[in-house]
C-alpha cells in the first residue's frame, strides 16, 4: 500500500539527517519519491524563520528479497 511520511525541520541539515535516518531504519520499504519544500517568513522584528519540509512517498510492502 502506498503511504507517506512527512518531515518538517527548521534546518536543512537536520531535515536531511531525519529523512536519511528514517530511510535507514525502514529498509524494507520501497521509496517511490521524495518531495522537498522550503518556506521563509519574517516576524515583525525582522527575524527570519525558515521551514524545510520533505514528503517521502513509499510502498510498505516488502519488496527487497535477500540475495543468496
Amino acid at each position: 500500500m502506498i503511504k507517506i511520511k512527512c518531515f518538517d525541520e527548521a534546518d536543512k541539515y537536520i531535515l536531511t539527517r531525519s529523512v536519511n535516518d528514517w530511510i535507514d531504519n525502514n529498509p524494507k520499504y520501497e521509496i517511490k519519491d521524495i518531495k522537498f519544500s522550503t518556506s521563509c517568513m519574517t516576524t515583525k522584528y525582522y527575524e527570519k524563520i525558515y521551514c524545510f519540509s520533505a514528503l517521502v512517498i513509499y510502498d510498505d510492502k516488502i519488496y527487497k528479497i535477500e540475495k543468496e
